[in-house]
Order: structure tokens, then C-alpha cells, then sequence
């Protein structure tokens, strides 16, 4: 087990902006010197849900429930304590000397190229982000948005962004930040045959996947025009395995021992409307037929898995495809059609 010195830990927590982290789960609004808002834990009309900023607490007058940031992560996301730091440091680019940012502890091969592999996803994510909501070019997109009915709060929870149409906007931002190499190993930038660096994803609405920690490790890229294919994915790599991943895990995991259930379907804007709806236990394949492997890690959380499917004949054939795969993995699962 990973052990954390005091002043490591504290160094994590004075740096860690709890609204920010709180905020991105809880609609806060400032009262006085705290911030206040619906709590998350349990179901309430008026706000007893508070933040302070200066002492980096929370605290739930309703239920009692309260602590650092780091009890909020490892109560909303359902983490481990080392799991919660390892976000948050992760998040503030906080590298402990000698220790991995993958796994602030280990020194097996290939940690310092995992770092700096996750460092360039997330900045990716974060210069993605900044474009959707801050500049012209994502204009399209946030008109998109509107149109799938997805509102900001939904689109900033699950990170999502947009790759302007620019062959190297991202390589730009990556080199000067020394991570074009894992970014090239990542499917991010590619290089054409007289050696230009150019970018991966252009003129795509961006879909960051990220594991249960929270860690951005791929990308799916929707068009929001006619261009073809519809959806460009990141390629296996050392980070991501899309027959072990799934889409909106991260966003979920906190919901699955709430719900005592798991619900499965197949895209990326599925997982995000139904979140929005209230079933924040929803999670999705990746472009992939369901595995054994994503039943086995979703094994962890519940055995109550409802898989959907289309109501057509190609959807019923898909469940029964899906329940050979449920019994191999010795779960029972239940199918949901959808007319």
C-alpha cells in the first residue's frame, strides 16, 4: 500500500481548491465568507450543504456528513485515500520527488513515460475545454450541445471540449510543454511522411475517457458535420484498453453502491443524457461488443448490471450475444429495450 509522508499531504490539500473540486459535482453559490448548495449525499430542497474555502472543509447540516477534500473525493467518486490524493495531485501537477505520478509510490519500467503520457492527455483535455467554452471556434459545438439538450454544468462534469480545425493547434501547446513524444505515442499528434507534426483530432466535439480515478486516459472525437467517419477514437496504448475501459466510469463510480446498479449502454451522448437525468450510474461500451473483462471490472461495484438495447432485431440479438458474455463472466444480467 502506497504511504504518503505528512508534509506530502499537506502539501496536496493547501493546493487543492475544494470549491473548485466540490463545484464540479454540487451547484455552490457563495454565502457570506462559505459557499452553500444541495448536498450530494442525501436528498434535500433547501441548501445544508456548506463549503469553506479558508479551512478547506465541507460540512452537511442535514446529514452530517463532512471532511476535506480529500473525504469529499473518496465519498463522491468512491476512492481509496491514496487514490483520492493521487487525483488531486494529478490535477494540480504536483510531482512528489522520487515518486511516480502514476502511481505516487512505484519505480516499475515505464512509469516516468506513463506520467508524461497522462500529463499530455490532460493538458489535451484542458486546452480542449478552454477552446469549447472560450473561444469562436467552439461556437459550433456549444450550439450542438444545445441542440442534444446537454447543459454546460453536464458538459464540464464529463470535461467535454473541441479539437478546432487547425492541423496543429495541439501540437503547438504540446511542445512547448516538452510531452509531443508521449503525445505521438498516444495517437494524439501524428507525423506524415516528410516528417510534419500534425494533430490528431480537428473539428471534433471531444470526449475525454478517463479510468475511475479520474485520470484522462483517451479520447473519442465526434464531427458535427457530414465528414466521415462520424467518430474518431485514441488507439489501444500503455494507458487505455477499450475492451477493459468504459465510457463515463470516473462520472459513475460514486452512483453504483448509491443505485445498487450498473446501467449499460452503448455511446458516449447515452451515458451523458441519462446522467444528466438523474441515472448517474450509467456507463458505455467503446465501440467494442461487450467484454468480459468490463463486466468483470463493473463485478467490483454491483452484480445488479441492466445492459440496453435497442428494441429492433438487431437489438435482440445483441442481448443475446451480450448474455453469452454475462454468464462467461458468471454474472446474470437483466436487458433493458429501448422502443
Amino acid at each position: 500500500m502506497t504511504r504518503f509522508t505528512e508534509s506530502e499531504i499537506e502539501e496536496v490539500r493547501s493546493r487543492a481548491d475544494i470549491a473548485e473540486i466540490v463545484g464540479a459535482h454540487v451547484r455552490l453559490r457563495r454565502a457570506g465568507r462559505n459557499f452553500v448548495g444541495l448536498c450530494p449525499f442525501h436528498n434535500e430542497k433547501t441548501p445544508s450543504f456548506t463549503v469553506n474555502l479558508e479551512r478547506g472543509f465541507f460540512h452537511c447540516f442535514g446529514c452530517g456528513v463532512g471532511g476535506t477534500v480529500f473525504d469529499f473525493l473518496m465519498k463522491i467518486e468512491g476512492l481509496s485515500f491514496p487514490e483520492a490524493l493521487q487525483s488531486l495531485a494529478a490535477r494540480y501537477h504536483i510531482v512528489f520527488p522520487g515518486r511516480s505520478a502514476v502511481s505516487a509510490g512505484g519505480n516499475g519500467p515505464g512509469d516516468s513515460q506513463k506520467a508524461a503520457m497522462l500529463a499530455a492527455n490532460q493538458l489535451a483535455a484542458e486546452f480542449y475545454v478552454n477552446v469549447l467554452w472560450n473561444t469562436s471556434d467552439g461556437e459550433v459545438a456549444r450550439d450542438y450541445l444545445k441542440t442534444r439538450g446537454i447543459t454546460g454544468e453536464t458538459a464540464r462534469a464529463f470535461m467535454l471540449g473541441f479539437a478546432p480545425p487547425r492541423p496543429a493547434n495541439i501540437v503547438t501547446s504540446l511542445q512547448k510543454r516538452g510531452l509531443l513524444e508521449p503525445a505521438l505515442r498516444l495517437g494524439l499528434a501524428r507525423k506524415d511522411e516528410s516528417g510534419t507534426v500534425y494533430d490528431m483530432f480537428r473539428g471534433r466535439l471531444m470526449f475525454p475517457i478517463r479510468d475511475a480515478q479520474g485520470r484522462v486516459i483517451a479520447f473519442g472525437g465526434r464531427v458535427l458535420d457530414s465528414r466521415l467517419p462520424k467518430y474518431i477514437n485514441s488507439a489501444d496504448s500503455p494507458l487505455y484498453s477499450k475492451a477493459r475501459a468504459l465510457y463515463g466510469l470516473a462520472e459513475a463510480r460514486a452512483a453504483f453502491s448509491k443505485a445498487d446498479r450498473v446501467i449499460l449502454v452503448e455511446g458516449y451522448i447515452d451515458v451523458i443524457a441519462l446522467w444528466q437525468a438523474g441515472f448517474k450510474e450509467t456507463v458505455a461500451t467503446l465501440g467494442t461488443a461487450l467484454t468480459i473483462e468490463q463486466l468483470r471490472l463493473l463485478s467490483r461495484y454491483t452484480s445488479n448490471i441492466l445492459a440496453c438495447f435497442d428494441g429492433d432485431d438487431a437489438g435482440r440479438k445483441a442481448s443475446l450475444r451480450a448474455l453469452e458474455i454475462f454468464l462467461q463472466a458468471g454474472l446474470l444480467g437483466r436487458g433493458v429495450f429501448i422502443p
